[in-house]
């Protein structure tokens, strides 16, 4: 009797371990899909090289928190312990500990830094619930319409969205839309705000980088007959409705 009991406890205690087991490595899944590419972040990151301290809001496991450290002091804000531990060791084991602090904090409050006059802002919301993408800006977590009331406290800002993204939900923002493909692959969108924008639509190829900017998607190019030569353009040049500007290119 007291053999099969502890063959029942054993096995309780299993199933709970296995099943915690589980529930980490989704957890874990989750963290790396929203990781950033390193190239993509590092070349993101060269826009913020004028500020004074620099924020990652959303920071998860820091690798955006460590590119953009490069160029100032940066604070890394999420809401999920285990991801700023885990962004902390990657700091520490880059060497990038006396240039970056993290900070558990809800974004739908008060940003946890203020009181710098030069102060931009990287933003990452979470994309997906119930582990299936979300494409509406609305459903993002936090929504995207939270950074209103941040642009009044920074100097700058870019927030990284779903390359999926319904453009006529973003009209309404005045900001620059950049997608952004990497060896051929779509990878992102962001939003530019403040001085971070530099034009209306922006469309940018890694390695490179490569990048065609216009003020006006909607413009046309005047077809001719077909040559000899049928181009497809990059995904990004697609997507940012830069076809006929490429056109006038080649």
């Amino acid at each position: 009797i007291i053999r099969q009991g502890w063959h029942q406890v054993c096995h309780k205690a299993w199933g709970r371990c296995h099943q915690a087991l589980i529930e980490d490595l989704r957890a874990i899944t989750q963290i790396e899909r929203k990781s950033s590419s390193f190239m993509v972040s590092a070349y993101r990151s060269a826009r913020y090289r004028s500020f004074e301290h620099l924020l990652d809001l959303g920071c998860s496991i820091g690798g955006d928190t460590i590119n953009l450290a490069k160029y100032a002091p940066t604070t890394g804000v999420d809401i999920d312990p285990m991801r700023l531990t885990m962004a902390q060791a990657n700091a520490q084991a880059l060497g990038f500990s006396d240039q970056v602090r993290f900070v558990q904090a809800d974004l739908t409050c008060s940003l946890p830094v203020s009181g710098f006059m030069q102060m931009a802002a990287f933003f990452d919301p979470a994309r997906r619930a119930a582990g299936k993408r979300v494409f509406s800006v609305r459903n993002y977590t936090p929504p995207l319409d939270t950074v209103k009331d941040w642009l009044t406290g920074i100097s700058g800002l870019g927030v990284k969205i779903s390359p999926g993204v319904k453009v006529n939900e973003i009209r309404s923002y005045d900001a620059e839309i950049e997608f952004i493909s990497l060896k051929g692959e779509l990878k992102e969108a962001v939003l530019w705000f403040g001085p971070l924008k530099t034009a209306n639509f922006r469309a940018t190829v890694l390695p490179g980088p490569h990048t065609l900017v216009s003020d006006d998607s909607r413009s046309f190019l005047q077809l001719g007959e077909p040559g000899a030569y049928l181009y497809e353009p990059d995904s990004a040049v697609l997507r940012a409705g830069l076809v006929s500007v490429l056109g006038k290119q080649i």
